[in-house]
This record gives C-alpha cells, structure tokens and sequence, in this order.
C-alpha cells in the first residue's frame, strides 16, 4: 500500500531540487559564481521553510515546541520566506535583481508544478490537478520565451513601434508574477468562501502580486523605453550625417572629375580625354568611389526606413536583436554576428 503522505513529501523535496537545478544551471549560464549561488539557494531554503512554517498562524510557545516540525507548509509562508530570503541574498552580493528574477522565474513555475503534483497526490483533488496543468503550461510557455529568445536577460519582452525595440531584463520575472498570480486568483475565485478570512487574505495577497507585476512591467518598459529611444535616435542621427556627407563627397567628386573638367576651348570631347591617360584613371577611381558611396546611402536609407518601420536592428536572416555594440560601429548592419560568420564563409 503507497504511503502517500510519504509520497507527496518526497516530491516536494524532489520539487526544491529540481528548483536548485534550474535556478542553478542558469544563473552559471549568466556567469554568476557557483558558491554564491549555492549560499543564495541555502538562504532560500531556510527562508522558505521558516515562512511557511511561522507566517499566518497563531504562534505559540507550544507551537514551536511541539508542531513546528509537524505541522504543514503555508504556500503564501514559502513564498514570502523565500522572496525575503532572495533580496538579502541579492544586497549582499550587489546582484542584478532583475537578472536574479529571470533566472528564479522557470525554477519556481517548474517548482510549483511539481508542488501541486505533491498535493494532488496527497489530496486526490482534481483542483490539485487543475493547479498542476496551469502551471505546467506557465512552465513550458516561459521555458518557450527563453530558449527562443523571446525574453530573458537583454531580450525583447514588447515589440512598441514607438519605442522601436523595447527590450528589458526582468520580462520572465514579470511573466511568472503575472501568471501565477493569475492563475490563484482565478482558482480562489472558482472557489469561494467568503465567510473563510483566510480566503480574503489568498484573495488579496495575489491580487496584490498581480499589481505589483503590472507596475514593475509599466516601470520597466519606460526606463527602457527612453533608453531604447535614445539609442535609436542616436543611429538616425549617425546616418542622417553620413547621408549629408556622401552628398557632399558625391557632389564633389562630380566637380573635380577630369572627364568634367571645362577646358580653354569648352568641354573636352571623349577622343580628347581618351588620350589623356592620368585623367582618364583619375575618372576610374572617382567612378569606383562614387559607386561605393551610392552603395553606402542606398543602405543608409533602408535602415533609415527600418527605424520608421519599427523593424530597425533585427538580422535580415535569423530575426534575432543585433547586437548594440555592433550596431555603433556599423549602423547599416544587416546580419548579426552568427549570420554574418556563417555568410562570409
């Protein structure tokens, strides 16, 4: 016969590790130190056990003494214990937080779904199972984002024609606040009890995470909004003055040409010029250069048309974020780095 209390407590056990896992892989990835992530994940963990064993309870001298190890997690404990536990970790190593929430976000989708896995089993309730499906699917869709680079670390999380490319860290924190707030509120609210406090109490508690994502989202998205402007305007303005300055070459290349040089006794005709050899290669060279200029503006007004478009600083090839750096130094870039390698060879 399964013991299933047994059972629920091995995969919630089995849930955390596989949090320190992902948590782990991806912030090496980031190139955080392993030690500190592993201090971090140790913070969490007594954060996380101590919230959801002392938070929202009527604590006593004889809880502690006698139920503190027995008695069950509070979900809303864990996750306050351990939010506390991350922002004492992120001061103390002068960490990103906004990096440290995208590389949190798919470890605690993932450890939530598994959580609920726990709790089906240990309940039978098809709400467990329901709780598990979501976020299984929360899951998978920002596992999705970031494997394809829809958002993450200096990925795009909105496209904004007026902004161009908005692009911020912090978008795969934003999306697990929004989805898993979601979907609690969604399941409180598919099962009601309004005499219940501690029902108003889950209510608001998620209704409030809810909120405050939108507003780290809406906060975010101006901070990077001016900067990505600012960006952008900076390389149409780059161009705009490389445009007038091939003008300005073209035009004087036009003028100090041999073959349009007025002789004293009007235009030189094509036999007359033909027979002056250094004019005639003077003529070349001013030809390959003026070619070669006009080359150069027909790229500049397609980036030019981009920036308009909204569609300026994607590769032509491969539809990813050109690197800024790349862009600075040659504004007219079509491909990036990967696609520009692959092509050259």
């Amino acid at each position: 016969m399964i013991d299933f209390e047994a059972a629920s407590v091995a995969i919630i056990l089995f849930a955390f590790l596989v949090f320190i896992f992902a948590y782990w892989k991806d912030a090496t990835a980031e190139g955080f130190s392993s030690d500190r992530i592993f201090d971090s994940v140790f913070m969490i963990a007594v954060g996380s056990f101590f919230g959801g064993k002392l938070l929202f309870r009527n604590l006593s001298i004889d809880y502690l003494k006698y139920q503190l190890l027995t008695s069950p997690f509070i979900l809303e404990g864990i996750l306050i214990g351990g939010a506390l536990a991350v922002s004492i970790a992120i001061k103390k190593n002068r960490w990103d937080g906004w990096k440290i929430g995208d590389m949190l976000a798919p470890a605690l989708s993932m450890y939530q779904a598994i959580l609920f896995l726990g709790f089906w089993i240990r309940t039978g309730q098809l709400s467990m199972l329901i709780l598990l499906f979501c976020f299984g699917s929360l899951t998978f869709f920002i596992r999705y984002l970031k494997t394809n680079h829809k958002l993450g670390s200096s990925t795009r999380y909105f496209e904004l024609k007026r902004l161009n490319r908005l692009t911020f860290t912090g978008g795969l924190f934003a999306t697990y606040l929004t989805g898993s707030s979601l979907i609690a509120i969604l399941f409180l609210l598919t099962h009601q009890n309004f005499s219940n406090r501690f029902w108003w109490f889950q209510f608001i508690f998620y209704f409030f995470i809810l909120i405050l994502s939108l507003f780290l989202i809406k906060r975010r998205l101006n901070i990077e909004g001016v900067r990505v402007n600012s960006f952008i305007e900076k390389i149409k303005s780059i161009l705009v003055g490389r445009s007038k300055q091939i003008d300005k070459s073209v035009k004087d290349i036009v003028e100090n040409d041999p073959f349009n040089v007025e002789a004293s006794d009007g235009f030189r005709n094509e036999d007359e010029l033909g027979e002056e050899v250094q004019d005639n290669q003077q003529h070349g060279i001013s030809e390959a250069i003026k070619s070669e200029l006009n080359d150069e503006k027909v790229m500049i007004k397609k980036s030019l048309s981009k920036i308009e478009k909204g569609t300026y600083g994607y590769c032509v090839k491969c539809g990813k974020e050109i690197d800024e750096k790349r862009l600075k130094a040659y504004p007219t870039a079509e491909y990036c780095m990967t696609c520009e390698s692959k092509i050259a060879k």
